[in-house]
């Protein structure tokens, strides 16, 4: 299920190879879709591992603290890398 959400990040590169038209468009920025991809991978790796739930008791981490929750902050982080990124290209147009 997860390489579906893999292969999702996937698809803005390849309309970017289809439709990408070099005298009009912004030079790519691979650095910062790495970047994005790195934030996501190190988040999914944390939820699959589940790392506070199999190092603590059981229930000391069900409402806080727990995998899924982390995943998500570690998800939010990396929106908010792209929203910025995006920011500054739209800055550049102007």
């Amino acid at each position: 299920m997860f390489f579906v959400f893999g292969a999702s990040f996937l698809a803005p590169l390849i309309y970017l190879a289809v439709h990408y038209n070099a005298q009009n468009a912004l030079p790519l920025d691979p650095g910062h879709l790495l970047t994005v991809a790195a934030i996501y991978a190190v988040g999914t790796m944390i939820y699959l591992a589940q790392v506070p739930e199999r190092w603590l008791k059981n229930g000391e981490v069900d409402y806080i603290g727990h995998s899924h929750n982390i995943w998500h902050v570690i998800i939010l982080i990396g929106l908010t890398v792209d929203m910025v990124y995006s920011y500054k290209l739209y800055e550049s147009r102007l």
